[in-house]
């Protein structure tokens, strides 16, 4: 049972103020893995010792995803209420945290066990971090997680070409978890699954519209089964009123599907993009 997500509870602990770890069911789960602290401009910040990728580049810029960083300040208020999905080690939640202030809130989903435990470690001096070890998807239950050997933030409910092997974890649709709160910002990297989450939160963008990150990679999108022009025909069918590939600050709201593809894949084989209310 401890793989499985029990919404009620779980979103009583949500509603019950800020700030606080979760951990009474889903918490931080003892790792012999070693770590190493990496100073940031998000403070130092805790991150296994076997990544690759986010790990060196911190350590040699001090910073991740810039751009990504200045469009959230620019567009969520202090005070709000914001989810982070798939929180990785926390950076993004701590400047999700920043920008929030001390009267918001980020709520920050991880499901693989390491990374909610070094979650749970750099955001407990923000105050207004609330980590909870899970998923986001369509539904309410378990999924199978896929464990990268190299990147802490490239572990995928896909198959993955460089998986240590694979567990399971809790999942939820933020439908559930989320029925009883106000929600300005939906900020999303979960490796290719992103429209899945924006799928299980149907219900919470009609009722709250928050403005809505998630990362654009066609290959991750594929490797879950779906389509990625499809899942671009999803995100306009929401009825926001602007889309922006972030990376380049384009608004690509007046695009077609391909174009917008291509303006994705300039540089990169992803990309972030932002719906705007």
């Amino acid at each position: 049972m401890r793989n499985t997500f029990d919404a009620q509870l779980v979103r009583a602990l949500v509603n019950h103020g800020n700030g606080g770890v979760v951990v009474a069911r889903y918490g931080a789960v003892s790792s012999d893995s070693p770590c190493i602290a990496v100073p940031t401009d998000m403070g130092r910040l805790w991150m296994p010792c076997s990544d690759m990728i986010m790990r060196p580049i911190l350590k040699m810029r001090g910073t991740w995803e810039p751009d990504e960083a200045a469009f959230l300040a620019h567009h969520i208020a202090p005070g709000s209420t914001v989810v982070n999905v798939g929180a990785n080690v926390g950076y993004t939640s701590l400047v999700l945290s920043r920008i929030v202030g001390p009267t918001g809130q980020v709520i920050a989903l991880e499901p693989e066990p390491l990374n909610f435990k070094l979650l749970c470690v750099n955001t407990a001096r923000a105050g207004n971090v609330l980590p909870i070890h899970t998923a986001a998807g369509e539904t309410t239950g378990s999924i199978r997680l896929n464990l990268s050997a190299t990147n802490a933030g490239d572990h995928r409910t896909a198959p993955h070409e460089d998986a240590l092997g694979g567990i399971d974890v809790p999942i939820v649709a933020l439908d559930d978890l989320l029925a009883d709160r106000s929600i300005a910002a939906i900020v999303s990297d979960t490796q290719g699954f992103d429209h899945r989450v924006i799928t299980g939160a149907a219900a919470l963008i009609s009722r709250c519209r928050p403005i809505i990150t998630v990362e654009f990679w066609p290959f991750g999108i594929r490797n879950t089964g779906d389509d990625p022009t499809e899942v671009l025909r999803d995100y306009l069918a929401l009825g926001y009123s602007r889309m922006i590939d972030v990376p380049s600050g384009e608004d690509v709201t007046g695009h077609t599907i391909d174009e917008i593809i291509a303006t994705a894949m300039t540089t990169t084989d992803h990309t972030t993009l932002a719906l705007l209310p």
